[in-house]
């Protein structure tokens, strides 16, 4: 079952995260990359990660596995969906025990997962934000009419912020929420700055919003792609994946706090999650139809390298650094309707 086919529904206010991160399926194919105006990275290897591979396969089902986050219990926790099907919010430990916990709402689509102020995980579940305790207790918070979230993440006030289509949302540790108009752009992923705001993908821009709701934008230069995810860096800029359109080069970008943007290329590989790892680089998934994924790092000064998965039609969505100072993430498969996903460690 591939994480593409559990994301459709016929909502109106489906993601739009998910409808770009697959549709741009359609251009990926082994073709040779045309010439960009960004800084080429040159290769460099691994530093403290040595590239070594386990797959923990998922329990059979229907489910196919997304996003993944570190939870306050040394746990890795990740959300499970499949269309027309009631999704899962997943736990496995660092030696690779899982546990599954059935969403009580039928036919929920869980989508994006992060670690709250309180110690309980949150994810976004279509029109619903929700919430589970360490122990497994759901609690589901039901957004205002015509809104739909796509991704979520701790701000430095507490509370949970998470993107709509043309919103950007609050929602207190109590379930109180608070939406912001964003006039401009579609937000996408979203992630706390080192600067006290939020950070945010746009459809063409890079955006941040204050905790007061004050929002700027900042445009990519010779933008031709999607933009995808977002995260804080480990030199105080923020990070982003951009996958690149009609055969052009996906991009790693940085934003300074400024506002100034680099980018550094890659081959035409869809690009989905992006975090810090323990060794203090960027870490990142690089999906791909026809092909086996990849997991790919960049240094802070544009050096990088990739490690292609050890099992073949898999691609990697969710990932992030876990408590274990290892990478982990989820992986689906474009192979075998009868395969299923797996949770990832590379140490």
């Amino acid at each position: 079952m591939t994480w593409n086919n559990c994301i459709r529904r016929s909502s109106p206010h489906l993601s739009l995260l998910f409808i770009l991160f697959f549709v741009l399926a359609g251009f990926v194919c082994a073709c040779s990359t045309s010439p960009s105006p960004a800084s080429t990275p040159t290769p460099a290897p691994t530093q403290g990660i040595t590239g070594k591979f386990t797959e923990f396969p998922l329990p059979q089902s229907p489910l196919s596995p997304g996003f993944i986050t570190k939870g306050s219990d040394g746990n890795l926790w990740f959300t499970e969906a499949a269309n027309n099907q009631t999704g899962k919010i997943g736990r496995i430990t660092p030696l690779g025990i899982l546990t599954e916990f059935p969403l009580p709402k039928a036919n929920a689509i869980p989508a994006d997962i992060a670690t709250g102020s309180d110690g309980n995980l949150w994810f976004t579940e279509g029109d619903n934000i929700g919430q589970i305790t360490p122990a497994g207790k759901i609690t589901e918070f039901t957004l205002p009419v015509n809104s739909y979230a796509n991704r979520i993440t701790a701000g430095p006030d507490g509370n949970l912020w998470f993107t709509e289509s043309n919103k950007i949302g609050r929602i207190t540790p109590v379930g109180k929420i608070t939406e912001f108009s964003v006039p401009s752009t579609e937000p996408l992923d979203i992630t706390a700055g080192p600067d006290g705001n939020l950070w945010f993908t746009g459809t063409s821009t890079i955006g941040r919003i204050t905790l007061a709701g004050n929002i700027s934008e900042f445009p990519i230069p010779a933008f031709q792609g999607s933009l995808l995810s977002i995260t804080a860096g480990p030199d105080g800029n923020l990070w982003y994946t951009e996958t690149g359109s009609n055969n052009g080069p996906s991009k790693i970008g940085r934003i300074t706090l400024a506002g100034k943007i680099s980018e550094f290329i890659l081959p035409h590989y869809i690009l989905s999650d992006i975090t810090t790892g323990s060794d203090g680089a960027l870490w990142f998934t690089e999906g791909n139809f026809n092909s086996t994924g990849k997991i790919g790092r960049i240094t802070t000064t544009g050096e990088m390298s990739e490690l292609t998965l050890p099992t073949s039609d898999n691609s990697p969505t969710g990932i992030t650094s876990g408590p274990d100072g290892k990478v982990w993430f989820t992986e689906s498969t474009f192979g075998p309707v009868s395969q299923n996903g797996k949770i990832g460690q590379l140490a």
